[in-house]
């Protein structure tokens, strides 16, 4: 073998290396990701049982409709001026320096002050 050769099978080798170590990070990071999204599926369907749980004991109790709860919905969804299905950002006045900043935020971007929250879940 010369010499050139042994250069380009050393050359290579370590590429190989790399190429496997490189994969077996991505393995690592892809079953991270995994475990995150199995986590997050079973805090899902817990939080969807409570909903639903919470629904059943409020229209059992108060007489409330389905109908009532679905237009409830709509109301909170369209208050970002889009009915998207989710609760969005809304600019907030920032009660210290009065600033505008993201409902999304917990506290001022620009002051750190505590941002009042208008909603338990936002």
């Amino acid at each position: 073998m010369s010499l050139v050769e042994i250069l380009w099978e050393l050359h290579q080798e370590k590429r190989i290396s790399q190429a496997e170590a490189a994969a077996e990070a991505k393995q690592s990071s892809l079953e991270a990701a995994q475990s995150d999204l199995d986590r997050l599926r079973r805090r899902l369907d817990r939080q969807t049982l409570l909903c639903q749980a919470l629904w059943e004991l409020l229209a059992e109790k108060l007489g409330l409709t389905e109908e009532a709860l679905l237009a409830r919905m709509r109301e909170i969804d369209r208050r970002d001026g889009r009915e998207d299905g989710k609760i969005g950002a809304r600019p907030l006045r920032c009660p210290e320096c009065g600033r505008t900043t993201t409902s999304r935020r917990r506290t001022c971007a620009y002051c750190g002050a505590a941002m009042r929250r208008e909603h338990l879940f936002e």
